[in-house]
């Protein structure tokens, strides 16, 4: 591929390896800076000894070095964590209240429980301090009082992240930890201490902008069932999108519409380049028309809530107008690859989010792909050829997405190519239309035709959208995917596409051996999961649920027998998907089970149990009424697990009992989990 030829790019892939590495693997701030200057002195020098060598294999092992350390250095340099006053060092917070003083930086899509926001420490009892955590507030109207950049004061315990509760489940507290947060906090909004003076900087700025354009939509008439989606598709802001539009554009394959990215930002680029038409076309007037556009594209992405998407895309544009400054014909690889560069050199942890991952990816499969896609079929008349256009290019980011976005989601949907051709054309005109409306609104002006126009174009995407949704024999779900999985079927798509490109014999070598290594890939994994024998107690609040496994055979007892309700758990669904389990038995929680050569006993709200009888694992249900220490004495558990459907009361009562008569207790509710093999 000549994109690998590109210096940057062997740059950028090492520069990202080693911020991975500093991730998985941490070796502490002092040995990375130690590693970093040897490495840095090491490339100096071969530089300078093989400055007039056509090639040199030191060099090359040199210059892969440097990139490779300097991407730990980055990731360190970025981890707070390791800063003496980062809250995380001070483990009294994790045990006892403490008063903190907590800034308020972004706002995240809320629960059925909670507002969730990302803050900042200040201060632990008037102890300067710092760290990221989250924090979830009680749903009440004192919520309303609280935006960005707002400041209080609170005592309460900082809770560590815990791993899954479940197998095979999404790790919330390690994709935090990525991204800088290492604790969170359950609070009461009514408890806290406001203080009048919020925190004023880009990002309190930027959400007053958010906030003030949304209240003029709201305040000239502009229906509230459609804000929402004009806040994702200009502002940035998807809080307050309804779980039912989401899932339906999920389903529809359009949920990137919703993310600001290249396309939004290349309609900005348009409409401002418009406004700069009277400029001459001089090197002064080049001039300021590059700081115009950088400043108002960068605006743009601060109002926008500086999303690694929107950063990307801001950062690739602007690094395209600096191109077309010095009249160079600039080369999109290279510019791809430098903000790959820049953007992870300034915030190293936007490489593990998901966008993105997904935007980089799908934006290099569009780059590469879509050229030859749209010479497979060539119309000569205009309205086919941009049909062809929207086509090629929705299959090629789909190609490129599809891997990633199974791995992350496992679902497809089938019908991906008929939403784009229908939206992206009604996407172009509301694009247009929504930001004169919006900077007309920033200025409290709201004009009344455009923004019904604008309104109507919301309302029948929304509605397209519902519609390809529900047809859901088209969305292929629950499919199993893992790292293996993803690595040999990315290797597979790039080889068809090379062979594709050119057809010899080293590329057909090249398919065969991707084909090979899938089929190798899904044999394992089957096999690994096949051949699995395990009896699982899951946690789920209020509910019962356990799995029996051996090799192929897998029965589900549920207190909820209903097959459909039961594969769609939260709680066992990843486990079901991950191992390729796709048509379980189902069956009714029982009280005795025997798994191996081991003995589980279940008791439930009928406190029904044997007495002298030997058991391995007793689980405890249903917070039921039984003398425990009798039944202890009677049965002699080798451990004690109580399940989600339990009092918290009633859970630490039986802890301490078992703890006093020195049997093992284990509670789903805080330690996950429990697999007996």
């Amino acid at each position: 591929m000549l994109v690998l030829k590109y210096p940057i790019a062997k740059v950028s892939i090492c520069f990202v390896t080693g911020i991975v590495v500093a991730v998985y693997f941490p070796l502490g701030r002092a040995s990375i800076v130690t590693i970093t200057a040897f490495a840095l002195a090491t490339f100096i020098i071969t530089y300078f000894a093989t400055l007039h060598k056509a090639y040199s294999p030191y060099f090359a092992a040199s210059f892969v070095g440097a990139a490779f350390s300097l991407g730990m250095l980055a990731q360190e340099m970025h981890n707070l964590k390791q800063d003496p006053s980062h809250f995380s060092q001070k483990q009294s917070v994790f045990s006892k209240s403490n008063q903190l003083q907590i800034v308020l930086l972004q706002r995240l899509k809320p629960t059925a429980y909670s507002e969730r926001y990302i803050g900042k420490i200040q201060k632990i009892d008037e102890e300067n301090s710092k760290g990221k955590i989250l924090i979830n507030f009680a749903n009440n109207e004192e919520n309303h009082l609280l935006s960005v950049g707002s400041v209080f004061r609170v005592s309460t315990v900082i809770q560590a992240q815990k791993p899954p509760l479940n197998p095979d489940s999404f790790d919330y507290g390690k994709y935090l930890a990525t991204k800088g947060i290492h604790g969170q906090v359950t609070i009461d909004a009514s408890t806290i201490e406001l203080r009048n003076v919020p925190h004023r900087n880009l990002r309190y700025y930027a959400d007053q902008i958010r906030l003030h354009i949304i209240q003029n939509l709201s305040k000239h008439g502009f229906p509230p069932a459609e804000i929402p989606i004009i806040s994702a598709l200009f502002l940035g802001k998807q809080q307050d999108i309804s779980a039912s539009v989401l899932r339906d554009y999920q389903l529809a394959g359009a949920v990137h519409i919703l993310s600001v990215s290249g396309l939004h930002v290349g309609f900005i680029l348009i409409f401002i380049n418009f406004l700069m038409r009277p400029l001459p076309k001089n090197n002064s007037g080049n001039l300021v028309r590059l700081i115009i556009t950088i400043t108002l594209l960068w605006t743009f992405a601060v109002i926008a809530g500086l999303s690694p998407s929107v950063v990307r895309s801001v950062t690739m544009f602007s690094f395209v107008a600096w191109g077309l400054l010095l009249r160079r014909q600039t080369n999109i690889y290279y510019i791809l690859l430098l903000s790959i560069f820049v953007i992870l050199l300034v915030e190293p942890a936007f490489v593990f989010d998901v966008g993105f991952q997904l935007s980089y990816t799908t934006l290099f499969f569009i780059i590469w792909l879509q050229p030859k896609l749209k010479r497979i079929w060539n119309p000569r008349h205009k309205i086919l050829a941009y049909l062809n256009g929207i086509l090629s290019v929705s299959v090629a980011a789909q190609i490129g997405a599809l891997p990633l976005s199974i791995y992350y989601f496992h679902q497809f949907p089938g019908l991906f190519f008929i939403t784009n051709l229908l939206i992206i054309p009604a996407l172009t005109i509301i694009m247009i239309l929504g930001i004169a409306v919006l900077v007309l609104a920033a200025f409290d002006y709201v004009p009344l035709y455009p923004m019904k126009l604008l309104s109507e174009g919301v309302k029948i995407i929304n509605y397209v959208i519902n519609k390809i949704a529900s047809e859901e024999q088209f969305i292929i779900s629950n499919i199993p995917f893992n790292k293996m999985l993803l690595s040999t079927f990315y290797l597979l798509i790039i080889s068809i596409a090379l062979f594709i490109y050119k057809r010899n014999f080293n590329r057909i070598a090249l398919v065969l051996i991707a084909i090979i290594s899938v089929q190798t890939a899904l044999i394992l994994t089957k096999k690994n999961s096949q051949s699995s024998s395990e009896f699982v107690i899951f946690h789920k609040t209020a509910e019962t649920i356990l799995s029996s496994r051996s090799g192929k055979n897998v029965v589900v007892y549920s207190s909820d027998t209903v097959a459909s309700k039961v594969l769609e758990n939260s709680a066992i669904k990843g486990y079901l998907v991950n191992n390729f389990i796709k048509k379980p038995q189902i069956k009714s929680v029982s009280n005795v089970f025997t798994f191996r050569d081991k003995r589980i006993l279940l008791i439930d709200s009928a406190a029904v149990h044997p007495k002298n009888a030997t058991v391995d694992v007793l689980i405890l249900t249903q917070s039921a009424k039984i003398n425990f220490e009798r039944l202890l004495i009677d049965l002699h558990p080798k451990i004690v697990v109580a399940d989600g459907s339990n009092y918290k009361t009633q859970v630490r009562r039986w802890e301490e009992t078992a703890l006093k008569q020195k049997i093992p207790f284990h509670k789903t509710s805080e330690e996950g989990f429990f697999r007996v093999k």
